[in-house]
This record gives structure tokens, C-alpha cells and sequence, in this order.
């Protein structure tokens, strides 16, 4: 399989399925649908254990009185949680896929032509030259040695 390009993360969600070579991702534009999905699927499931517990009565009504919102509550973190991550792990490589374009075909849009922004006010000085803290010549440091 070659390296991701970032036409890959391009195109609609049916292009994206009927795509056997494997050259465009299906999972970033269905992740808002898997969480829908997911969420109603807990939703559901945390209402049928509570009226269930409900129903037989006694200890099982007060467990799950309490323990159906605290699974269901968990549940939808545990959805959320590993949404966001599969959701992370493909901007991630949509980032990468977009440098390597950049680098194999120079510069591109918005790249700032390949040079370093100025540093800012607070930036040390570059080699640790006269002005830096500790150099001869320089400021003496101030507070306790970091180790």
C-alpha cells in the first residue's frame, strides 16, 4: 500500500466504501454517525436496565436505580473517548499526508516560502551567546539551579 496522500482523506463517504485499493478513508467522515449510533445504543440499554430493575422490584429496583445512570454515564465517556481518538489518529495523519506533499512538491499554499517566523520577544538568545544567562558577560542566573 502506498503512503497516504492527503487526496486520501478527500472525496464523500460512498466513494470513500466502494474503494478497494484503500486509497481514501471511509472512518473520518463516519465517525460523527458511529457516535449517533453509539450514543442512542447506550442511551437504549441504560433505559431497558433501569426498567428492568424496576420491574423485578426489592434490591434489584434500588441497584438499578443507581447503577444504570453510573454504567450508562461511563459508557458514553468510553464512546467518547475512543471517537475522539480514532478521530485524532486521522488528523494526525491528514497532518503528515499534508507535509509530505509539501515537502516532495515544495513549498505549497500557506507554508510561508520555507523560512523561520522572527522570534518572538521572550526567545533566548540563538547559541547561547553574550546575552544569555550563565555566559560570560552575560546576566548572572537568578533562582535556584534546575536539574
Amino acid at each position: 500500500m502506498s503512503a497516504p496522500t492527503s487526496d486520501t482523506f478527500e472525496g464523500d463517504v460512498f466513494s470513500s466504501l466502494v474503494d478497494f485499493g484503500f486509497t481514501r478513508y471511509a472512518t473520518p467522515k463516519l465517525i460523527r454517525i458511529l457516535y449517533i449510533i453509539g450514543f442512542v445504543v447506550v442511551v437504549l440499554y441504560t433505559l431497558g436496565f433501569l426498567f428492568t430493575g424496576i420491574g423485578q422490584g426489592g434490591f434489584f429496583a434500588v441497584l438499578a436505580l443507581v447503577g444504570a445512570p453510573i454504567i450508562g454515564l461511563f459508557a458514553l465517556l468510553y464512546l467518547r473517548v475512543t471517537t475522539e481518538l480514532l478521530s485524532v489518529l486521522f488528523r494526525i495523519g491528514q497532518n503528515v499526508a499534508s507535509i509530505a506533499d509539501e515537502q516532495a512538491g515544495g513549498p505549497g499554499p500557506g507554508s510561508g516560502g520555507g523560512t523561520a517566523p522572527p522570534p518572538g520577544p521572550m526567545s533566548p538568545p540563538a547559541g547561547g551567546g553574550p546575552g544569555a544567562p550563565g555566559a560570560p558577560g552575560g546576566p548572572a542566573p537568578t533562582g535556584p539551579p534546575s536539574y
